[in-house]
């Protein structure tokens, strides 16, 4: 009655990613930022899906196309989220400060609360790890 269906075919990745140098900067910005948020946002979350696209943000800024100040931070932050999801404390907290200088001022309260979150994180294994050295040779 309404024709055969529709078969929606995925290709691959590899497909995607080699025509988005034909898309006009601000939609290749917007469609590289949205593929790093569904890499933080799906379950489990990629987080390696979401550090390399978001480092293509970060390296495609050309002086004919120039990042803004907020493009930056909100490509630092989804990296630095992206590194506290695999573990990388040191990685993180230098994408967090560097949003927090871009932010200027008091800051963002979301990079604020992600880079306290990781502080407090950090004590408590430095915290843990002082007490099983204590048992150990105390």
């Amino acid at each position: 009655m309404f024709g055969p269906p529709v078969v929606l075919v995925a290709r691959p990745a590899d497909n995607v990613h080699s025509r988005l140098r034909f898309l006009p900067f601000p939609r290749r910005f917007s469609l590289l930022a949205n593929i790093s948020l569904a890499g933080l946002k799906t379950t489990p979350p990629q987080p390696k899906l979401t550090i390399t696209q978001t480092t293509r943000i970060l390296s495609t800024s050309s002086s004919k196309h120039p990042l803004t100040n907020g493009d930056k931070l909100k490509a630092l932050f989804r990296r630095g989220q992206a590194y506290v999801l695999i573990k990388d404390d040191e990685a993180a907290e230098g994408d967090f400060k560097a949003a927090l200088e871009l932010a200027g001022g008091e800051g963002d309260k979301a990079v604020l609360a992600e880079l306290n979150r990781l502080r407090a994180r950090k004590q408590a294994l430095v915290d843990k790890q002082k007490k099983a050295y204590w048992k150990m040779f105390g």
